[in-house]
């Protein structure tokens, strides 16, 4: 936790090391430490994990200066889990992890990921999306070989296919239909391309009991239908916003200022 961003991407290069499975299915060593089950042919997230050991050094470092023992975290696009495995080492035993993936072979790594790494008893798996209702099927929205990028459809949307992608179906859930009723969340992780907002409507319970909870997420602009309106509703809770910087710190950005930018992670702190 000690390791700046420089130190941190310099251990796991050192470290990396990857070997193939089977269909598809490689296993590598990231941070220089934990075996991460990973889809080789997907060329978004696939190629940094296996070649560097790090995926997105400056995240992974904010999130190592947030993350803390005993903590319920919650990881909303869970994708392979890196974040998730991360996080659930983090928490110690006393901690727990809801990872949401809605793409089932995703989520079935995760859970490998989880049994190699010991921390099947603390990172909870569902192959679910995540969003401000309970459906039995929305349409998941994949562009091929970038499992990096899967957009969310109302079932009634599904014929605003985009060209490239291919549809597939899964149940979507909300926070606060999921979650215990009386479980508080310290940290939320989000990157869902575009649902942001909806998993933030879906969880209005959830923020009310918890009154400690810290926040790490990507924020699109153009792919939110009102990127103001989602901001103020982000900071309507108490919460102060950060841009993550290039080395994983946290500088304070205005609801305008993060509008006005093409993508960045922000980061709302307590």
């Amino acid at each position: 936790m000690a390791l700046d961003r420089e130190q941190l991407e310099r251990l796991s290069n050192e470290r990396a090391k990857a070997v193939h499975v089977a269909n598809y299915v490689g296993l590598c060593r990231v941070l220089g430490k934990y075996k991460l089950y990973v889809d080789t042919s997907d060329d978004s997230i696939a190629p940094c994990l296996l070649m560097d050991g790090v995926w997105e050094g400056w995240i992974t470092v904010a999130l190592l200066r947030i993350a803390r023992p005993a903590m319920t975290v919650v990881n909303v696009g869970a994708n392979v889990g890196y974040y998730a495995i991360l996080v659930g080492d983090i928490i110690g035993p006393a901690g727990k992890v809801y990872a949401f993936e809605p793409q089932s072979a995703l989520a079935t790594l995760v859970r490998k990921s989880a049994r190699a790494n010991g921390l099947y008893d603390r990172v909870d798996v569902q192959p679910w999306a995540v969003g401000d209702s309970d459906q039995e099927a929305v349409v998941l929205l994949h562009a091929g070989g970038q499992n990096g990028y899967t957009f969310v459809q109302d079932a009634q949307e599904a014929h605003h296919v985009v060209r490239g992608t291919t549809a597939k179906r899964a149940r979507q859930v909300k926070l606060d239909t999921v979650l215990p009723a009386d479980q508080a969340v310290d940290l939320l992780i989000m990157d869902c391309e575009g649902s942001e907002e909806r998993v933030w409507d879906g969880m209005q319970a959830v923020l009310d009991r918890s009154p400690k909870l810290q926040v790490l997420l990507e924020f699109t602009p153009m792919f939110l239908a009102d990127p103001m309106r989602f901001a103020k509703k982000l900071i309507s809770r108490g919460h102060q916003m950060f841009e993550i910087d290039t080395n994983g710190g946290f500088v304070e950005i205005a609801p305008e200022e993060l509008c006005a930018k093409y993508q960045t992670n922000i980061a709302l702190l307590k």
